[in-house]
């Protein structure tokens, strides 16, 4: 892709897939830019410990915001001048609306291609709009407006990061219900299998330590939010499955079956 900025720094340029029909945005203003990645880190405390899956750095997002002002050939919009009213609106409807409306038209060579070019810091992505897209004119500012839209990084053709989009499954189904239908069976039979496999799993073995009660050992194997009447209903479970008698009672080394 091959980028027109001509009296700015930041431009979106919105294509189709087989790049004949480019539509190039040059900001009038340079817009306040936002990126930011969420940390995939899932934690659960017990009773006497804490567990963490760590997933690593998720995906990056961009977001572009400011105001757009009564600027004579500030901006330009296909290499012709316009003022800030103009690029809002040509963000909104000719930018925004327009590669949504060209991508759910069906298969290429409506598919849509959508980037951002940073000339100020040299900088270059891939992107497809998400998350929350806002136009505003207050009554304060009449003249002005602002905007503030958030994308999903693809790639970062400037570091050579890159993201694989998932087809949305909706739009999946209207085109090809019947290849659908057949994943979705072969997906419901992975996951039996799965399940019928974690059900054949050796049960957990606990061995009772000085100290321990049926209740504490109970807490331990259920999260930190269980409620008594939980914990109460797994304490019988446990004493069911080690034919245990009285639950108050347990000795040191004896080896419970906790079940799943």
């Amino acid at each position: 892709m091959s980028s027109v900025n001509i009296g700015g720094v930041v431009d979106i340029e919105v294509n189709t897939a087989d790049y004949s029909n480019p539509r190039v945005l040059v900001f009038p203003a340079n817009p306040d830019q936002q990126s930011s990645r969420n940390i995939r880190v899932t934690v659960m405390q017990t009773a006497d410990s804490i567990y963490t899956d760590d997933f690593g750095m998720g995906i990056q997002t961009l977001t572009l915001s400011g105001t757009t002002a009564w600027r004579s050939a500030q901006g330009k919009w296909n290499g012709q001048p316009i003022d800030g009213e103009t690029a809002a609106r040509h963000l909104q409807y000719d930018i925004i609306d327009w590669y949504f409306s060209m991508e759910q038209a069906g298969p290429s060579p409506q598919g849509m291609v959508m980037a951002i070019y940073d000339h100020a810091f040299g900088r270059a992505w891939t992107v497809k709009p998400i998350g929350n897209v806002q136009f505003a004119i207050t009554s304060q500012s009449p003249v002005t407006r602002n905007f503030s839209v958030q994308f999903l990084v693809l790639s970062d053709l400037a570091n050579g990061v890159s993201v694989t989009p998932v087809i949305d499954p909706v739009v999946q189904v209207l085109q090809n219900p019947k290849q659908v239908q057949k994943y979705t069976h072969s997906n419901v039979k992975a996951v039996q299998k799965k399940s019928v496999a974690q059900s054949q799993k050796k049960p957990f073995i606990y061995t009772v330590q000085s100290g321990d009660t049926l209740w504490n050992i109970a807490k331990r194997f259920l999260s930190i939010q269980a409620t008594n009447t939980q914990i109460s209903s797994f304490i019988r479970r446990i004493a069911d499955t080690n034919h245990i008698a009285n639950p108050n009672l347990i000795f040191v080394g004896q080896r419970l079956t906790i079940p799943r």
